[in-house]
């Protein structure tokens, strides 16, 4: 295993891109789309839509409101459903092949890359032409493979996990559609909480696992 990133320096811009190209499911996946970093913020932003998800009192909750924040591209909602000690933890084929100083993505990273991809800016790198924005995000497919078992991953103990497969849709007009597709592993815990008086678990994903092969890379078709 490469050895982790430690969590008070932070990679060079080039590593950091080279990771979001090097994953190959779901949250990593989604540098295809060349959305780490926006362009500046307009001057007058439009005031924030307030909405608010069921609470994840069940792990099938959770992962509904997962997938809801993905295609809503609703930020403060997805920054719910993630644990403080989350991680996305990489392939070790793409930490080797891109040469990545870490073995992870942890929430700051997942947080930053998903409120650039969620804001509908275009990409402006600073040595080539601009990238288009991501306009819509469809979940086809997110399907339990497997059933919840008790964590065995060390970076995960006290977790439940299962399986899902994957089918993702990320739109971006007049450029290319991303498509991803494959299985990925969840973690999640819970913690106890109480609604209007009632005592209930609150359900937050506190790590994925790259479990994609070779058929489950992201695809770029072309969009009209």
């Amino acid at each position: 295993m490469v050895g982790k990133r430690p969590p008070d320096i932070q990679p060079e811009v080039d590593m950091r891109t080279k990771a979001l190209y090097g994953g190959l499911s779901l949250l990593v996946m989604l540098a295809a789309t060349g959305c780490l970093f926006s362009p500046d913020e307009p001057e007058n932003p439009p005031p924030p839509v307030v909405v608010e998800y069921p609470f994840p009192g069940t792990k099938e909750q959770l992962l509904t409101n997962f997938k809801q924040a993905y295609e809503d591209m609703e930020i403060n909602e997805y920054g719910k459903i993630l644990h403080n000690d989350y991680k996305f933890i990489l392939q070790e084929e793409d930490i080797i092949g891109g040469q990545l100083p870490y073995d992870h993505l942890n929430r700051d990273d997942d947080i930053t890359i998903m409120t650039r991809i969620f804001s509908g800016n275009p990409y402006l790198p600073p040595d080539r032409d601009p990238e288009a924005a991501v306009t819509e995000i469809t979940f086809s497919v997110l399907d339990p493979v497997t059933v919840w078992e008790a964590s065995t991953h060390p970076d995960f103990p006290g977790a439940e996990r299962a399986v899902f497969n994957v089918d993702l849709e990320f739109k971006r007009p007049v450029s290319t559609t991303i498509l991803v597709s494959g299985s990925t592993e969840f973690y999640v815990v819970s913690r106890d909480s109480t609604v209007n008086g009632i005592p209930k678990q609150y359900w937050q994903i506190v790590g994925q696992v790259d479990a994609t092969d070779a058929g489950g890379k992201s695809v770029a078709v072309n969009s009209p």
